[in-house]
């Protein structure tokens, strides 16, 4: 190699240091989640499954892109149909699920999954074909034993994708999904009882992929009956340490210009399809007497002067992801308030 190669192939790696200086990586863990709340309303006033299957596919791939691990599907309307809410959790939650997994865990009316079969991958990197090798895969408990000749405490035996059977040492339930930690490369063993090779894993908690390595494992759906059921019923002890509510009429702020609070799990809130988060707060009497600057740590403006009259919230998600990706990646966890 010429000394100007070496010099070109240094400033190459210089420049892709910079760009993916703040992507967590298999030597840093990811300490902090981000949720998205998003109103049923947005599949509400689709013309056919196919078109409320092609929004929620839109929304996926947007949370995919953005590290989302939480999306809550809100009612945002008063006797709302539960057809809304449930199509959009159920085809969220389809299309974050592995596809090998899909048949066994996601069981859907016909015509529902006709129109998300359609639907081009949303690239999810926990999404893996059977001869690709990762140190952590999701897999489905098809077997399990409490008690076993071999090893005390029990075992199961995993559908994980692969070409065979993933063998753990300990009881699970029967049709569980698991995420499962392989190693670098594959361990074998045989069991002497199924006259079989299997590959021996250790099932871990969903969030070590991203708490230990910084590796993305997909998120989990939540439905809540209100906006207030969104805050109230958080999953996290601490609750939700930064909220962002976006908004036509929130606050403007450049990329340079907005500074969040560290934060442990963020929220960013989205309005309905016909009534946005101020006017959905009016509606709701758990909220009587507030404003949305009372509620969100920020209610801001994230796609100023656009050009349509509104936006759906499959846009707007996209949008806001974009916009707010580098500041929640310099605030999020330990990182600390280094304005962006």
């Amino acid at each position: 190699m010429t000394e100007a190669e070496k010099t070109k192939k240094r400033k190459k790696e210089k420049v892709a240091k910079e760009v993916d200086g703040d992507r967590p990586t298999a030597s840093r863990g990811r300490n902090y989640t981000l949720s998205l709340a998003v109103a049923s309303s947005v599949v509400g006033n689709v013309r056919n499954i196919s078109n409320a299957a092609s929004v929620a596919a839109q929304i996926a791939r947007a949370a995919v892109a953005g590290l989302v691990d939480e999306i809550v599907v809100y009612d945002d309307e008063r006797g709302a149909s539960e057809s809304t809410s449930s199509f959009l959790s159920l085809a969220l939650q389809y299309l974050e699920t592995p596809p090998y997994l899909r048949t066994v865990l996601c069981p859907l009316e016909a015509t529902w999954q006709t129109a998300l079969q359609k639907l081009g991958a949303i690239g999810a990197p926990h999404h893996l074909g059977q001869t690709e090798w990762m140190p952590y895969r999701e897999g489905v408990v098809l077997k399990s034993s409490s008690q076993t000749t071999q090893i005390e405490g029990g075992h199961a035996f995993i559908d994980a994708g692969i070409d065979r059977m993933v063998y753990v040492p300990m009881h699970l339930p029967v049709m569980a999904r698991v995420t499962l930690f392989l190693g670098d490369q594959p361990t074998s063993k045989f069991v002497s009882e199924y006259s079989e090779t299997m590959i021996i894993a250790e099932v871990v908690s969903a969030m070590t992929p991203r708490m230990k390595h910084g590796l993305y494992n997909g998120f989990v759906i939540r439905v809540a009956t209100s906006l207030h059921a969104v805050m109230k019923e958080c999953p996290y002890k601490s609750g939700y340490d930064l909220t962002i509510g976006t908004s036509v009429r929130g606050v403007q702020r450049g990329h340079a210009d907005l500074v969040l609070p560290r934060f442990s799990h963020g929220l960013v809130l989205f309005g309905g399809m016909y009534r946005g988060l101020a006017d959905i707060m009016q509606y709701e009497t758990d909220f009587a007497g507030k404003n949305p600057e009372d509620l969100f740590n920020i209610f801001l403006n994230i796609c100023p002067s656009q050009g349509c009259k509104s936006l759906r919230t499959e846009d707007a998600v996209l949008l806001a992801i974009g916009y707010l990706r580098p500041a929640l990646l310099h605030y999020g966890g330990d990182k600390g308030n280094i304005q962006c």
